[in-house]
């Protein structure tokens, strides 16, 4: 048991339980931690190799263009390659009116 002091006993009960119960939780803390940062790598992981597939079916599709293309040609096809008189068409279904705020809009709220 501590020495006697001048300070209530109660109190300094109340601080060494205190200290105890953030001692005793800190390895818990730490594991926590160290887990969140693992779990954090391996999403990362995931996500990396997420993107590394989309970028591998951007390049397969690519190569099954131009090998279409040049089958087409080999068979006598006349392939359109010069696409720089091509504007897409853009979908009308709101106005821009409708789908942004103007200043007007926020000011009634």
């Amino acid at each position: 048991m501590a020495e006697p002091t001048p300070v209530n006993p109660q109190i300094t009960d109340s601080v060494s339980q205190v200290n105890t119960k953030v001692l005793g939780s800190t390895p818990a803390l730490a594991v926590g931690n160290a887990l969140q940062g693992m779990s954090h790598a391996a999403v990362l992981n995931m996500v990396s190799a997420s993107q590394a597939f989309q970028n591998w079916a951007i390049t397969f599709d690519a190569a099954t263009v131009q090998a279409a293309g040049e089958v087409l040609a080999a068979v006598g096809v006349e392939v359109e390659d010069d696409f720089d008189g091509l504007e897409p068409e853009l979908p009308r279904d709101h106005d821009r009116e409708e789908v942004f705020f103007t200043s007007s809009d926020q000011d009634e709220d």
